[in-house]
């Protein structure tokens, strides 16, 4: 049994948002993921969205950035055609998305700088976790008397 089912995280380009023929919203977008090793090249890879997802992702992709490291997950599809000038038959495969997910490895959120290496560059790279007592393992609860009115317990 073969299950057609892909996941790849990289880094998506500007999204491009259409209107098929039938008034159905897709989404378009190149991402490259890239390689490791020493022979290990950069892949590119064309991922498709429709509807929902499709409008989700083109509406939340910031302006001013030109990629932004995603997940995405879906299902490999092939797609044919005749090239016009040649009359040679032509293929190529791409993802039909079912989900993407921004990944914040190495984002910005609100002030937040997620590096991807486990420091906040935010702070030039220096960040440093506090310093958590040795016989604190686990996170404790505070005393609901320590709540003031209006604020979240959490």
């Amino acid at each position: 049994m073969s299950i057609n089912y892909v996941q790849l995280t990289g880094n998506m380009l500007q999204p491009e948002l259409r209107q098929t023929q039938t008034g159905k919203t897709v989404m378009s977008a190149s991402m490259v993921i890239k390689g490791y090793g020493e022979s290990a090249e950069d892949m590119w890879v064309d991922i498709q969205a429709w509807e929902n997802l499709a409008k989700n992702i083109s509406d939340s992709f910031p302006t001013d950035r030109k990629t932004l490291r995603v997940m995405v997950e879906g299902t490999l599809k092939k797609d044919t055609w005749e090239d016009k000038s040649s009359g040679q038959a032509r293929s190529k495969f791409y993802v039909n998305a079912n989900n993407i997910s921004v990944c914040l490895d190495y984002q910005n959120v609100g002030s937040v700088n997620y590096a991807g290496d486990g420091n906040n560059a935010s702070t030039g790279g220096n960040y440093q976790a506090p310093a958590q007592h040795s016989s604190q393992t686990n996170p404790v609860a505070r005393p609901l008397s320590d709540v003031a009115q209006g604020e979240a317990p959490f």
